[in-house]
Parts: structure tokens; C-alpha cells; sequence
């Protein structure tokens, strides 16, 4: 009788514990198909999203450089477009537009032929924002689009030492 009582008790618990796993795993189930499903639905607008960023001479992003006085450093603005396998390059309606914050501090010089390409050459030192806009609506619309760096002029620093010998003269 004791073997009959103490097997329906392992029983009894055996099923409320495999009750609790199977409602525990659909729970986790459930949360991870929301989860892909928010996922999803937020990938449809995401698909339209046109951005811009600025990259240096090497193809990186930036978001902040230096520039030394009197040098010039060429800056790339490059529109992207967000795809369910990572981001693209976006075409932009007409010219990028290349600005500072302020002015006197570099000279922003776009290549006419290429405007997302602009060199920036350092004027006097100082802190300044370089932004380039371009309008990201392919239509009749206007829907600019801009990314901005912060530049950094330093002053001119010397990279080498040279010693003049005057003339001779008498005591």
C-alpha cells in the first residue's frame, strides 16, 4: 500500500512539474514569435530610409577629425538606404551641398565634377561643423538629408630645423 501511495504522489508531482516546462517553454515560444514579428514589421519602413554619412580619405566613417593649417584633407559624403541584408548606397535628386558652421575657420572646395567629393583645407585654427546636404526624395519633393563632422584646424607645426650662417665679419 505504501508502494502504491508514494508512486501515485511521484506521479501527481511528476506531472505538475512537466505541466510547468511545457507552459514555461510555449511562454518563451510565444515571446519569441512577437519578437520576430515586431522585428519584421519594423524592416518595412526601415527598407525606405535614405541617411548620410561622410567618410575619410580611407573609405571610414567619421563623425569627428583634424585638420592641420594650411592642409587639405577630402571628405566623401555617400547617401545609404537601409535592406534586410545590410545598408546600400542610395542615389540622391541633384547636387550635395557642402557647408560650415563657421566660416573663416577652413575653405570647403567640392569637386565640380563630383560634388559628394569635397576638400576641405585648413585656414586659421579654431573648431569648426563641416555638413554636407543633399535631397534624398527621387521626386518633385524635397526631403533633405545631411550628416555633419566636426573638424578640428590645428596650428601649422614645424617638421624640420634649419640653421643659416651669415656672412663673415670683421670685430
Amino acid at each position: 500500500m505504501l508502494h502504491r501511495l508514494w508512486s501515485f504522489r511521484l506521479s501527481r508531482l511528476g506531472k505538475a512539474l512537466a505541466k510547468t516546462i511545457v507552459e514555461t517553454f510555449l511562454g518563451w515560444l510565444k515571446q519569441l514569435a512577437l519578437d520576430i514579428a515586431s522585428s519584421i514589421s519594423s524592416m518595412s519602413w526601415k527598407k525606405k530610409d535614405v541617411w548620410a554619412v561622410i567618410l575619410n580619405e580611407q573609405g571610414d566613417v567619421i563623425t569627428m577629425d583634424q585638420i592641420h593649417q594650411d592642409l587639405k584633407r577630402t571628405l566623401t559624403a555617400a547617401a545609404l538606404r537601409t535592406t534586410p541584408t545590410g545598408d546600400k548606397p542610395a542615389r540622391v535628386d541633384g547636387k550635395w551641398v557642402w557647408t560650415a558652421d563657421v566660416p573663416g575657420i577652413v575653405s570647403l572646395f567640392p569637386s565640380g565634377a563630383n560634388d559628394e567629393i569635397c576638400d576641405s583645407v585648413g585656414v586659421t585654427p579654431g573648431q569648426v561643423k563641416v555638413t554636407a546636404t543633399a535631397d534624398a526624395d527621387l521626386t518633385a519633393s524635397v526631403r533633405n538629408i545631411s550628416f555633419t563632422v566636426d573638424l578640428e584646424v590645428l596650428e601649422a607645426e614645424a617638421d624640420k630645423a634649419v640653421v643659416t650662417v651669415g656672412p663673415e665679419v670683421p670685430l
